[in-house]
């Protein structure tokens, strides 16, 4: 977990970062996490991230679950939506970042 300022700071390798949304935390999984990491995104997405908080009261840093948000068949891709708004991430030169979908949706 690390603040957004230094989130921010690790903008040439953001493939792995989770904003919470709180403007105080993201979560970082370039080097450690759990299977969620390695998802991939669809705009048609058959899962959705939901933030829970179930072993403590820090409402600033909740666990992240991944959800069905429909059925889904056996040997389906498991995908959710990575909520990447264009324009608005930079990399370390300033340079807005492109990040083209592929999903086909």
């Amino acid at each position: 977990m690390n603040q957004d300022t230094e989130a921010e700071r690790r903008v040439a390798n953001d493939e792995y970062l989770f904003s919470l949304g709180n403007g105080a935390f993201a979560i970082d999984a370039a080097k450690f996490g759990n299977v969620g990491r390695f998802i991939n995104h669809s705009c048609s997405q058959n899962l959705y991230a939901q933030k829970v908080v179930y072993d403590h009261n820090d409402k600033r840093m909740p666990h992240i679950m991944l959800f069905a948000a429909k059925n889904v068949p056996p040997m389906r891709e498991l995908t959710y939506c990575y909520n990447y708004i264009e324009a608005q991430v930079s990399d370390i030169n300033g340079q807005i970042k492109q990040k083209r979908c592929y999903c086909g949706s």
